[in-house]
């Protein structure tokens, strides 16, 4: 439920980061990308985001991690960088092939994934992430690369470094399909309609 106005609407946390991509410009999906693999993840309390961040990329080249994290984990371990601020991270998104998602929660997602599309950069879900919120007009996620082990994730991160036209149409038709809709604004003008209906 979110507060608009002094009245109470129930909203779906999807269509508001649907929202984020409304008139957005795409990234060119290129080559010449000096990143292979990054993560960007905050720590999310109780569900421990960074214990699996950390879990699924121990045994891969992982260029960096960036977000909020304690001092602890900084210095434990120097792929974690840190937080950036969000320039900063777009920019690093832009020169970036592929990265992996962790919601804050399970069953839920975040604008990630429209930020890191919008970039150009390929998303590999963790298990946990809602991605059957986002396979609209699917019926089935078999759309995302959706992993439960490192191990799993490890073979994917490999596959697309190798193969730059499989991870390009990838992002593509990741794009088309999750997107461009969006990107016209129509369903946001729709929404706020029906909203405003309701007023």
């Amino acid at each position: 439920k979110t507060n608009f106005c002094g009245k109470e609407y129930e909203v779906e946390y999807v269509e508001i980061e649907r929202a984020n991509c409304y008139l957005k410009k795409y990234d060119e999906i290129s080559n010449e990308r000096v990143n292979d693999f990054v993560v960007i993840a905050n720590d999310a309390g109780k569900y421990d985001r960074i214990k699996k961040v950390k879990l699924f990329t121990k045994g891969i080249e992982c260029d960096k991690i960036y977000g909020r994290v304690s001092d602890k984990v900084k210095n434990a371990n120097d792929k974690f960088k840190g937080e950036v601020d969000y320039e900063t991270i777009n920019k690093i998104m832009r020169e970036t092939k592929i990265t992996f998602l962790v919601p804050i929660k399970e069953n839920w997602v975040t604008s990630k994934y429209v930020e890191v599309l919008i970039n150009g950069v390929l998303p590999i879900f963790h298990k946990d992430y809602a991605t059957n919120l986002l396979a609209y007009p699917f019926t089935d996620n078999n759309i995302f690369d959706i992993v439960s082990t490192p191990r799993e994730l490890k073979n994917l991160v490999e596959f697309y470094s190798k193969n730059e036209k499989a991870r390009k149409d990838k992002v593509e038709f990741l794009r088309k399909y999750l997107l461009d809709f969006y990107r016209s604004g129509f369903p946001l003008s729709y929404k706020l309609m029906l909203i405003c209906e309701k007023m």
